[in-house]
Order: C-alpha cells, then structure tokens, then sequence
C-alpha cells in the first residue's frame, strides 16, 4: 500500500489495552450486535473453502462464529482473539456444538504464539481494520509467518474503494469516539500486494450501506535459487 493510501485511512487511535476492554465487556451481547455481518461472514468462510484436515487460522475470532463454521468441515482451527471474554464465550459455543478440533487462544494477532508454516489458510473478518495503520502490516506478516508455502488468506473489511457520504459520516464519527467505533475503512487489496500476497479473487458487499470488500490472496511459494 502505497504513501497516498496510507494518508487515506484514518488512524485508529485508541490503546490495545482499551480494546481487549471494551470486547470484554461486549462479549455478552456480540452474537446480537453483529447479526447484519453474518452474511458476509458465511460469504468469507464459503470464499476460503477450507478443507477436511486443513489447519485454519482465525484472527479475531470473537465469540466463535466462523470457529465453529470451519470446524463443521472437519478442517481444525484455532482462534485468536484479544478479549478473555470472548475466547470464555468460544468455548461454551464449541462444547455445546461438541465440535473438538476448533479452539480459541487469547493471544494479539500483533504477537501470534505460533510456530512458524503450521497453517493451511487464515480467516479475518472485520478485524483488520480494528489495527492501526501502522500495525497493520505487521499482522500480515505474522499471518504469512504461519502460513505454510501457498496458504491463502481471506479477508473481509469495511472498504475504502468508494468513498461515499456514509463512508466520510462513519470515518468522522470514528476520530471522534474511537473507544465506540474503533474500525474503520481500509483499502485490503492493495495492502495485501505491498505485503506480498498475490490477490486471487475479490468481491464487494454492503454492510449497513456501507461498502465491504471481500478479498481471497495466496502467499506464493518461494521459488528454488538457481546456482
């Protein structure tokens, strides 16, 4: 992503700290708060496609939602989410489903506790953008760390494509009260390819009147040096 992109976004200016506290206290009632992003959550788990004995990686994995989705296909996946609350209300979802090979790890996706190229593919819905602009480079690179040779990440954000007055609305009421609306609109795409992943397949959405976009990237194999 270049400088003029960068410039773009708005800076999410609320402390990491204050984020694993407010989706602390939201974790009783997320199920309810997120209801008009299911959709596109089903979308973003049916673009991924994951596989019967994949390892699948999810960040931000909240109350277990799409945890639980990938774990229904026989792939395993762990979550990561920042709030002990919400990794509490993961487990109670998958023991009621007795889905076994889903499990969340409260961890920051800044710092995954990982062994490196143990993943198949990985998962972010809504999550990127909680990351400052700065800090969101370095998330995809954890991700990438994980990942094994041409695993392929899925990503769904609020958009930056098309800036319209619902757009400018929600980005002016973010710098205003960051510790309520502490997203905001990215631009996925070409911040995937600055951080070397090629795009494979995009997809646009709405939430709310607000414009979503649904990106699927691959991390290509490292090719063989010639002598």
């Amino acid at each position: 992503m270049d400088d003029t992109h960068a410039r773009e976004i708005t800076r999410v200016s609320r402390p990491r700290i204050a984020a694993a506290a407010t989706y602390n206290r939201l974790a009783r009632w997320y199920d309810l708060l997120t209801i008009p992003e299911r959709p596109i959550k089903r979308r973003a788990v049916a673009m991924l496609a994951p596989q019967a004995g994949e390892r699948i990686l999810v960040i931000g994995s909240g109350t277990g939602q799409e945890l639980a989705a990938i774990a229904r296909t026989g792939a395993y996946a762990i979550g990561i989410d920042i709030a002990l609350a919400m990794c509490r209300r993961t487990r109670a979802r998958l023991r009621k489903e007795e889905l076994e090979q889903a499990a969340p790890l409260c961890a920051d996706a800044l710092r995954l506790p990982l062994q490196d190229a143990t993943h198949d593919a990985a998962l972010a819905v809504f999550t990127l953008e909680l990351f400052d602009t700065p800090e969101m480079p370095l998330v995809l690179r954890q991700i990438a760390q994980a990942m094994r040779p041409g695993g392929r990440l899925m990503v769904a954000c609020l958009s930056r494509r098309r800036v319209n007055i619902l757009v400018r609305l929600y980005e002016w009421l973010h710098t205003r009260w960051p510790g309520h609306l502490d997203c905001r609109p990215i631009l996925a795409a070409p911040l995937l390819e600055a951080e070397g992943w090629d795009v494979l397949e995009r997809q646009a959405a709405s939430l709310c009147g607000l414009p979503v976009d649904l990106v699927l990237a691959t991390r290509p194999e490292p090719t063989e040096s010639k002598a």
